[in-house]
């Protein structure tokens, strides 16, 4: 795992517990972290003065007066700001299977089971910078690719035959690039 200098990235974290919140940005702080915005209501932390130029979102399951589910598709939503590329790392303690696919289906980029601890943020902010997950544009989705592995020998029906519509972000060669550059 590469060892990154993460203290230019910019963090929003949104957790309507207070002592979660207090608890995550001493955990990014003790990564040498600076740039940290923490909120307790999900729908402040849409509004654009808030999330414009944030690097990760690190948001918890179970949020009020808006649901993690909501507020993940309204990131998600296609905005011309580019907010909706947004790498976001779901918080939970509900780690079941179809917890974790109904938060993948809303659009997270990754998942952290709780309890979490400093190592394993690191990790999971880590894997979301070396292993940018393109975007897939259909009908009924947009967000990070799903897939997490492609099994080339599967030959049932279902079997994808063409590459879904990818989005390119354009002039952005992602945060590892950004890293490096500043390492």
């Amino acid at each position: 795992m590469a060892a990154y200098d993460l203290k230019e990235l910019r963090f929003l974290l949104v957790d309507d517990n207070p002592h979660m919140l207090r608890l995550l940005v001493t955990m990014l702080r003790g990564l040498g972290i600076a740039h940290i915005q923490s909120h307790d209501d999900a729908e402040v932390a849409l509004k654009p003065e808030i999330i414009a130029g944030v690097d990760i979102i690190v948001c918890d399951w179970l949020l009020e007066p808006l649901s993690s589910m909501e507020f993940v598709r309204q990131i998600r939503a296609r905005n011309p700001d580019q907010i909706c590329f947004v790498p976001v790392i779901q918080m939970s303690g509900f780690t079941q299977r179809a917890d974790v696919e109904l938060s993948r289906d809303a659009g997270i980029t990754e998942f952290l089971g709780l309890p979490a601890s400093p190592k394993l943020l690191y990790e999971r902010i880590v894997h979301t910078i070396d292993h940018p997950r393109p975007f897939i544009d259909s009908s009924d989705y947009f967000g990070p690719d799903r897939r997490r592995r492609s099994d080339g020998n599967y030959i049932g029906e279902n079997r994808r035959l063409l590459v879904p519509n990818t989005v390119e972000l354009s002039g952005d060669e992602g945060l590892a690039s950004d890293l490096a550059n500043t390492a």
